[in-house]
């Protein structure tokens, strides 16, 4: 890339892009349910995580539009 960083987990390397947007959602299956009815696709399984910070979150990613992933969370 111009700026001589390398990126490691982004799409590619020679962009500084986001991998991935993180939202919080009071309820996880009513959101992934209207993802799916606007034709998005989950690009991974829903998962149960505990994070120092929060505690037990469940989450998933949702591909959006040109690819983009988003990461939807429930806070348990």
């Amino acid at each position: 890339n111009r700026a001589g960083y390398k990126f490691i987990g982004s799409g590619h390397d020679d962009n500084g892009g986001i991998f991935t947007q993180a939202f919080e959602t009071k309820d996880l299956d009513k959101l992934l349910a209207r993802c799916e009815a606007f034709g998005y696709k989950t690009a991974s399984e829903r998962t149960t995580v505990t994070l120092e910070s929060v505690g037990e979150i469940d989450t998933v990613l949702v591909s959006g539009v040109n690819g983009t992933l988003y990461q939807f969370y429930q806070v348990k």
